[in-house]
Order: C-alpha cells, then structure tokens, then sequence
C-alpha cells in the first residue's frame, strides 16, 4: 500500500500459508514474518519465520531458520542496526477443556543476517499485542505498552486497561530501561514511522473493545 498523491496498491508474492496474529518488520531490503496462527481456533502458535527480499520478489518468500525458543502470537517485531528482533508475545497450547490457552512470554530473540539468532535479555513485564513493528528512537527499540497478563483474569468490565509504560532496547547492551509512558493503551494494532512521526492507529484499548483514535508523536 503507498501513497504519494493517491492510495495505490500493489500485489506482493502470498505468504506460503494464511497467518493471524504474527509480527514483521523490515531489515534493509528484506521483510520478515514471524509466528502467528494459520487458523484462528488452532491450539498451537507457529515457530515459523518468513523472508521477502524486495529486490527478488519474484523469488517469493523463504523460510528460514526459526529464533530458538517457543512459538508465539502477538509478539512484537522490531527492526534495528541491521537486526531482526522478536520479543514477549503469547505461547498457545490446549487446555483441559480442549480450548485455546494463552501463557504470556518475556523472552526475546535477535536475528543478525549472516550471523544467526540469539536471546535478548528478558523484558521486565510480558507483553501481547504491542503495537508492532516497534519504532526505533535515538537507536533503541521502543516497545509500546502492551498486555502484560496481569488482568487476564478480570471480567472485560472491570478491566482497567492495558500497560502505557514504554520499555526501550538498547540492543548494543542488551539491556531494557522504562523511556517514559504513552498517553494511551491500546494493542493488537501496528505502529508505523513515517515523516518523523511515529503514528498508532486505533487497536483495543479494552479486551473486546475497539477504538477508532489515531495517535502520532515526535
């Protein structure tokens, strides 16, 4: 999707199977996909990750070697000095009942083309449905908010709303320091940079409940 003086689309090679709740991002000219679920009702995330190298679309999509750790869904990809990164998310697995159930994750995983996976240290809290891919600021990783499985219990009614503390990876020290925090919550959304701004367009700012605002900040 671009837009310059109108909205225009373009077809890209599909995906080698249909994919729900997984997170990419771009490394120079390369996009990546990782995890996610092929079905929405599936018991079990994917431990899969996708390339697209932009100059040999024709090429269609590779995968590559997964991060070593568990499958996920709405985890949050980020893009950094040449460096695919993969961070907190959820690991889906069957229940008693046969149902769907979630565990919050605070792992993490960086990909450095040529180079291999490894861990990143782990975040301070769980975070689902960040909006993803985080935005680089001052050459760190910001991860915006987040679910972090505190209320996963409460009733939607009495849900007090998700994480607004912004967590920043400094990927050269492998460390993670709180940046700040947002005036908003909201997850399962992406987040974009563009034109200096870094732009959240709507997502749930309650389980269940959408929302139609657009934030943006310098």
């Amino acid at each position: 999707l671009r837009y310059d003086t109108q909205i225009r689309f373009e077809s890209w090679p599909d995906l080698p199977l249909p994919l729900v709740m997984c997170a990419a991002a771009r490394v120079d000219r390369t996009v990546y996909v990782a995890g996610g679920l092929y079905r929405v009702d599936a018991t079990v995330a994917q431990r899969a990750i996708f390339a697209l190298n932009l100059d040999d679309r024709a090429a269609g999509w590779k995968q590559i070697e997964p991060w070593p750790g568990p499958e996920r869904i709405f985890a949050t990809a980020g893009a950094v000095r040449g460096a695919f990164c993969i961070m907190g998310g959820a690991r889906v697995f069957k229940g008693p009942d046969g149902k769907p159930v979630r565990e919050w994750l605070r792992d993490g995983y960086v990909l450095m083309p040529g180079r291999g996976w490894r861990r990143l240290s782990d975040l301070p809290r769980g975070a689902v449905g960040a909006p993803s891919p985080a935005p680089v600021v001052d050459g760190k990783l910001w991860l915006l908010g987040g679910d972090d499985g505190a209320q996963a219990k409460v009733a939607p009614a009495d849900h007090r709303g998700f994480c607004r503390d912004i967590l920043a990876l400094d990927l050269a020290a492998n460390t993670w320091t709180v940046a700040g925090e947002l005036p908003f919550a909201l997850v399962t959304t992406p987040a974009a940079q563009w034109q200096g701004q870094v732009i959240v367009p709507g997502g749930e700012r309650l389980p269940g409940v959408r929302s139609t605002a657009v934030w943006t900040g310098k």
